[in-house]
């Protein structure tokens, strides 16, 4: 009989102990500590049934309390540390550690958060003092790109109607009608990403990502929504006759007054008057499986 109770005590710190080191409740600690001392201590001389019987309850009890106290402080307070990583598209963040769990937030590409190994397959994450869960595949210690160093020029930014684009079979089409929307200012957007024409010297194709790098340190996250011809740029085909290097690609009946008036859509955002000097190109492409 008092095998079992020590036995169902043992059990009970076990269970003690992993929600201990899974939260950091110091108290389940003191729970531990005191069940285990009462599991050492027999309560009368009368519960002894044999010599025998007496060591098998020693033994048990020795597995019981194989940590002092004092190891079991240092586990418990021993801090979780996360590591720095940045998403490789588009992810919501789940609740519990399950695709069928709800969503709390929703994170763009190349996002910067801190996290730490679940399991196998998930990650922890912490974003602006929130916590969930995203699958490990989709986090990377970094993500790559080819920079294109721009040109001096003015940093006139131009803009075009997305409504311009008519051929239905066409990537800038499927862009415009399957993933954008009209966003800040009135410029189409997919997620937080502005829909830009640039030239082919880039080498980016349709749908994929880029930021806009400006001389003042704004960047300004891109997607291609349109290319311009290489017959309207220049001879390295970054520049069109007008002198710009971007083209916007806007809703007419939302656009900002201030783009309205200048035609220059650097008007819509104080730090976006500035002019760009790089161009960085990343490797993902909503069009091509990359969200």
């Amino acid at each position: 009989m008092k095998k079992i109770v020590v036995q169902e005590r043992m059990n009970m710190i076990k269970h003690l102990m992993a929600r201990l080191l899974n939260t950091g409740i110091f108290v389940a600690l003191f729970l531990c500590c005191n069940v285990a001392a009462s599991a050492a201590t027999p309560t009368s001389s009368v519960d002894m049934q044999s010599d025998s019987s007496q060591n098998e309850i020693e033994n048990e009890t020795k597995i019981v309390t194989l940590l002092p106290p004092e190891e079991l402080v240092a586990l418990a307070s021993k801090k979780i540390t996360y590591k720095k990583g940045y998403t490789n598209t588009y992810i919501k963040v789940r609740k519990k550690a399950k695709i069928k769990s709800k969503v709390i937030l929703s994170l763009n590409f190349n996002q910067k958060i801190k996290y730490r190994v679940f399991n196998k397959k998930w990650v922890e994450i912490k974003y602006k003092k929130k916590k969930g869960y995203i699958q490990k595949k989709y986090i990377s210690k970094k993500i790559k790109s080819i920079n294109y160093r721009v040109p001096a020029y003015s940093g006139y930014k131009s803009w075009m109607p997305y409504t311009a684009i008519t051929s239905t079979g066409s990537p800038q089409y499927k862009l415009q009608h399957r993933h954008s929307h009209t966003g800040n200012y009135g410029i189409r957007m997919v997620n937080d990403r502005y829909c830009v024409a640039i030239g082919s010297h880039f080498r980016c194709s349709i749908g994929q990502y880029f930021d806009l790098v400006l001389a003042n340190g704004t960047v300004i996250k891109c997607i291609k929504g349109d290319e311009k011809a290489n017959k309207d740029t220049n001879g390295s085909n970054i520049f069109s006759r007008n002198g710009c290097a971007t083209e916007f690609l806007i809703d007419r009946g939302a656009l900002a007054s201030s783009i309205k008036r200048s035609g220059d859509t650097s008007s819509a955002c104080k730090k976006w008057k500035s002019r760009v000097v790089k161009i960085k190109v990343y490797k993902n492409n909503i069009l091509k499986g990359g969200r």
